[in-house]
């Protein structure tokens, strides 16, 4: 239920962060029509989340089927970062994307994939400052597949480092205390990962920001389609 209610918050900010800019500045009939489109995706991914909710109150053993297909990576990288620009623009922070000329493709679950990317790039907004940057790119390289994810933000020391990974961890944000929140969001990444057989891997400091770099092993030049069952 705390897994839930954490991405659930997360789309009720995009929501929020999307209305405040189309309310505040003029736009086109297509612009208000593309904000409008993404707050009706938001709403539906959200009443999602409480019938999940929903059906974790009702059973005691929630059961998520995961679905590993054929999916092309630079694709949900390019809509998670759409989804994100409004929430990044409302805090200041300039968020850029760069994909490869050729689309590389992983085997994963969908949903739990643009689980994974909403997360990483939720934190660097709300760890990055006020005219801040925030840099995602799409690599492919032998047989892995790469994303990576810097922002210029707060940073990580080393001791905190060896722990963010874990459930309701926080380091200290006494600089943030708006910012804070409930220390999940980094443990439900490390679950995803694991489960795609992924490798995260960190590089950061105290006021040089962050860098995730997330590693899939390439798909296969055949699809597949392997449903597994597994407890979120």
């Amino acid at each position: 239920s705390a897994d839930v209610s954490h991405d659930l918050r997360t789309s009720i900010t995009i929501i929020l962060a999307t209305a405040q800019l189309t309310l505040n500045r003029s736009r086109t009939e297509k612009e208000y029509r593309e904000d409008l489109n993404r707050i009706v995706t938001e709403c539906r991914m959200a009443a999602t989340l409480l019938d999940a909710l929903l059906s974790l109150v009702q059973s005691k053993n929630f059961i998520h089927e995961v679905s590993f297909r054929r999916i092309a990576l630079c694709s949900l990288l390019l809509d998670g970062c759409r989804r994100v620009e409004d929430l990044a623009e409302s805090n200041g922070i300039l968020l850029d994307w760069e994909l490869p000329a050729e689309p590389v493709f992983i085997e994963g679950d969908e949903l739990l994939i643009r689980r994974l990317l909403g997360i990483f790039l939720d934190n660097a907004i709300k760890y990055t400052p006020e005219c801040g940057e925030i840099h995602a790119q799409v690599f492919a390289c032998e047989d892995k597949a790469e994303i990576v994810i810097c922002d210029t933000g707060a940073g990580i020391s080393a001791e905190a480092q060896e722990r963010i990974f874990e459930r309701f961890y926080q380091a200290d944000l006494r600089e943030r205390e708006t910012q804070a929140g409930c220390g999940l969001g980094l443990s439900i990444a490390r679950w995803i990962a694991d489960a795609h057989r992924a490798g995260i891997a960190l590089t950061s400091a105290p006021a040089q920001g962050s860098s995730f770099k997330i590693s899939f092993p390439l798909a296969l030049s055949k699809q597949t389609d392997l449903p597994l069952r597994t407890a979120v």
